[in-house]
């Protein structure tokens, strides 16, 4: 009798433990904002190929994957690279699945990444004086 008491006792906090600790890079957005740099104003930056600005941008990317910066005026260019790495959330979900295996399905998530850096500043070379004469 007691045997089945603890049983339901321990299910039920099981259950609670999985709805409420599901994972808490499930909390945590798709996307997260970067704030991008040219060290020329004039300079068109893009991100993954796709323009977003010149001089300097605000996006937000995806955190599931790293992504590659470039910032260009005329003949200059100059790149930089936004990796993606465990988040803190994601940390958390590692940690307690090894207690409760529960959060072992945050890994899965979004959220269990997060890219840095979360701002880039991209140099580009001065210009050269055949790029000034172009002018």
């Amino acid at each position: 009798m007691k045997t089945k008491r603890v049983q339901r006792v321990v299910g039920a906090m099981s259950c609670l433990a999985f709805c409420l600790q599901a994972g808490c890079s499930f909390m945590e957005p798709a996307t997260q904002t970067i704030t991008i740099l040219a060290s020329d104003p004039a300079a068109e930056i893009s991100v993954d190929v796709r323009p977003v600005g010149r001089g300097t941008a605000v996006v937000n990317l995806p955190r599931k994957r790293s992504h590659t910066v470039v910032a260009q005026v005329d003949e200059r260019a100059a790149s930089a690279t936004i990796d993606r790495r465990v988040s803190t959330m994601g940390m958390l979900d590692l940690v307690g699945g090894f207690v409760l295996l529960v959060p072992w399905i945050g890994v899965l998530a979004p959220g269990f990444w997060t890219l840095d850096p979360e701002s880039v500043i991209v140099t580009l070379p001065p210009p050269t004086e055949k790029s000034s004469r172009s002018r």
